[in-house]
């Protein structure tokens, strides 16, 4: 990321705060960040977070991943293969997106509706990641597999109207089977 000075940094955080206390302040939100980003890292050293002459930046050379960028491949990766007929290779990108998903971007922030379009483009994604890999598991006769999926997500996910929609239209009988099955399972963990 581009450098921040420290005066910048603080000014930006706690405005009007005086030197000596936003400084102290600086450097102790920076120790938290630092070790969530490390964990066991040698105090005052981060290969991420870094200062140089009270300039700070996020050096983007140290080696890491963001999980939303990762998602994004995954997603990207699977529906190319699709399009390519390898709806086989397909299947473990699907599971590795779904896996990654942990709910909506910044769920609950009521000063991110700058991030609303992407968030709602980013669950759509998931959700369609998800219908193809039921979908899949349901061509392939692994029932089992797609029932647990369609069930860990009535439990995460309230909004699965569409999806369960989608499966009863294009798979029927089958569909229908796994939404009576993943109700039962639901009953069990409730009940």
């Amino acid at each position: 990321g581009a450098p921040m000075h420290r005066d910048e940094l603080i000014e930006l955080l706690w405005p009007g705060v005086s030197a000596r206390s936003g400084a102290n302040r600086l450097h102790g939100v920076l120790n938290v960040l630092r070790s969530a980003l490390e964990a066991g890292r040698s105090a005052g050293a981060s290969r991420y977070i870094v200062c140089r002459d009270n300039y700070y930046f996020f050096d983007n050379q140290a080696p890491h991943c963001i999980d939303l960028f990762d998602f994004l491949d995954l997603v990207a990766s699977a529906r190319a293969l699709q399009r390519q007929g390898g709806d086989e290779r397909a299947l473990g990108p699907l599971e590795d997106a779904v896996a990654l998903y942990r709910g909506d971007l910044f769920a609950g922030d009521t000063d991110s509706e700058s991030f609303d379009l992407l968030r709602v483009n980013l669950r759509h994604s998931y959700l369609d990641a998800v219908r193809a890999l039921v979908g899949l598991r349901i061509h392939w006769g692994q029932a089992d597999h797609a029932i647990a999926l369609a069930a860990s997500l009535l439990i995460r996910d309230t909004d699965l109207v569409s999806t369960i929609v989608y499966a009863r239209h294009y798979y029927g009988a089958v569909a229908d089977w796994i939404v009576h099955e993943a109700r039962a399972r639901l009953a069990d963990l409730y009940l």
